[in-house]
């Protein structure tokens, strides 16, 4: 199963086009055919996710 991970939530694939207001098809088709492209929005997401988390660290760090 294709995890995405997405406004800070991992989601399985069935979850994202609902998200993302568009169809299961859509989404899969999309991963097919333009698996370079779906890979690096992928990698941002998660890049995001963590960029967010380091920030809440940081934070808290701050706060000590």
């Amino acid at each position: 199963m294709v995890l995405c991970v997405l406004l800070n939530k991992t989601l399985i694939k069935k979850e994202s086009p609902e998200l993302l207001n568009v169809s299961r098809n859509t989404l899969t088709n999309f991963e097919r055919e333009k698996s370079e492209l779906a890979r690096l929005i992928n990698q941002g997401f998660v890049l995001d996710a963590n960029i967010e988390a380091i920030e809440k660290h940081l934070a808290e760090l701050k706060a000590i």
